[in-house]
């Protein structure tokens, strides 16, 4: 049984009962294009809304809508101001409408992001981190955790831990190297640093347990990289591309975050939404 309740910031609070386990979800992080961000990872107060047994299979749904508001750019852009920029200074767009919606199932949380562009211009190589998944709780933050977190590669999982990367604790993987050098992913270098590995697309992540029974697996729709960070943070992300969204358009990502006690187990259930291969 998967229990979500969210709080008043974009995060939700994830509890699979059965398995006595937690995470906490920021959805999304960010989201930032060749032109400049939208949304960056500081607080935002969010009006959640639930509805209860909503949709044909009766599951619980968690919605909410958010404006990139002249306000929010002229915030962002002062903090902007205030900080000593890691990489570059970021510039903040207003103009762009987000709706985000979690189901929750018995054995997973479908999720969509839908991106609004209700600029004049065209938005290019827009991405979106689509959530910060962080374990709470020892079954899942615990011992050897680089050595539980996998990603998809060559049509199998593997351990990041047999993979190398520059930082030691976190990596940003991408699926075209040539990612590491545009905007926006080339910002948060620094940080995230990178690797040699070219992760499977749509890139999808994995960790599991430290019993090595029961599998969390992250993907969406068009991921063109994903993460894992081994700091206080415990997190995986997965990070769908946009694309270039004209004037006026519409774009829709869908997401999951499945559970299971075998690894293929879950995967099947991402691919099925994702489109990724099992």
């Amino acid at each position: 049984m998967i229990e979500v309740v969210p709080t008043r910031t974009r995060y939700l609070e994830i509890t699979h009962t059965d398995w006595d386990a937690s995470w906490r979800l920021q959805i999304p992080e960010s989201i930032a294009c060749a032109e400049g961000w939208i949304m960056d990872f500081g607080s935002i107060d969010i009006d959640w809304r639930h509805q209860p047994g909503a949709g044909a299979s009766g599951v619980d749904r968690h919605s909410y809508t958010w404006i990139a508001s002249d306000e929010y750019v002229e915030e962002q852009n002062r903090l902007q101001r205030l900080s000593a920029p890691r990489t570059y200074a970021k510039e903040f767009l207003a103009g762009v409408t987000l709706r985000v919606t979690v189901e929750s199932y018995q054995s997973r949380l479908l999720v969509s992001l839908e991106l609004t562009n209700d600029r004049n211009d065209t938005l290019h190589g827009v991405v979106c981190d689509g959530g910060c998944f962080q374990a709470r709780s020892p079954l899942f933050a615990g011992d050897a955790e680089i050595e539980r977190t996998h990603i998809r590669t060559s049509g199998a999982f593997a351990s990041v831990a047999t993979l190398d990367r520059s930082v030691a604790e976190r990596c940003l993987y991408v699926a075209d190297a040539g990612d590491y050098e545009k905007r926006p992913l080339d910002e948060g270098g620094w940080f995230w640093g990178r690797s040699s590995l070219r992760p499977d697309r749509p890139v999808t992540m994995a960790m599991n347990d430290t019993s090595g029974d029961r599998w969390v697996v992250f993907g969406y729709q068009d991921a063109s990289s994903g993460s894992a960070n081994a700091d206080e943070h415990h997190c995986i992300h997965s990070r769908p591309s946009f694309g270039n969204v004209g004037a006026g358009q519409t774009v829709t990502r869908r997401g999951v975050i499945a559970f299971g006690e075998a690894l293929d187990e879950a995967y099947a259930q991402v691919c099925n939404t994702t489109g990724g291969r099992s």
